[in-house]
């Protein structure tokens, strides 16, 4: 291993402007030592799975997000609801699309150019924010059930990131999350309406169908 990352530092110095990726799947180690060394990480090859935002928002546990690449795989076959499932996972992390990019219709694109123009609005909040998890408690990540939710606050908590994603689930899910004062809503990236908003510090918003996904900017205008 010593070895190993020697060789990653030499090639570092040799080709200062080489972007390395330390791939879980390629057989390298994703821990502290090797993710220093790297600029990128690939952690999963479950991308296309319903389940994958459950691990991509666990792994801002072990790499940090502006590291961390979320790949968005596209298929022309993909509703707007599953594609917008797909796009806004990627805000786990560093956006990567793939798939049959080329082959989407018109409507699908115009859904693709809004998640990623979203998804530049809160880059920064990804890079350098602080994340919260909120939802229902998985007894199985191949079924999951019931809702997950990741809030992530700049550092100074005057913006808010909020992503929420509906498993399988009996019955509509209501969204009521606590947030500081003075929280509003400023840019949301969803297929349909869900009834966002926000009100006296809270976020409410109504999923009604299985595997779905909405997200949200917030800013916070209140003196702190």
């Amino acid at each position: 291993i010593r070895g190993t990352q020697g060789f990653f530092k030499k090639l570092r110095e040799r080709l200062p402007g080489l972007l390395t990726e330390i791939c879980a799947s390629g057989g390298h180690r994703m821990e502290p030592s090797m993710l220093m060394l790297g600029d990128l990480v690939s952690f999963s090859d479950a991308h296309e799975e319903k389940e994958f935002p459950i691990i991509a928002a666990n792994i801002q546990r072990l790499v940090p997000p502006e590291k961390s690449q979320i790949w968005a795989v596209l298929r022309k076959e993909d509703s707007i609801r599953r594609l917008v499932y797909s796009m806004i996972n990627t805000c786990f992390g560093v956006m990567c699309i793939s798939g049959d990019v080329f082959d989407l219709s018109e409507i699908q694109w115009e859904y693709v150019q809004k998640g990623m123009e979203f998804y530049r609005a809160v880059s920064h909040i990804i890079r350098d924010g602080r994340t919260f998890y909120y939802g229902t408690g998985q007894e199985s990540w191949r079924k999951p059930s019931g809702w997950q939710g990741v809030l992530r606050y700049t550092k100074d908590r005057k913006e808010a990131l909020c992503i929420f994603h509906r498993f399988e689930s009996d019955e509509d899910v209501w969204i009521d999350l606590k947030l500081d004062e003075g929280f509003a809503v400023e840019k949301i990236y969803e297929e349909g309406d869900h009834g966002v908003s926000c009100i006296q510090g809270r976020l409410i918003l109504k999923l009604e169908q299985d595997y779905e996904a909405v997200a949200v900017y917030l800013k916070n205008n209140k003196e702190l």
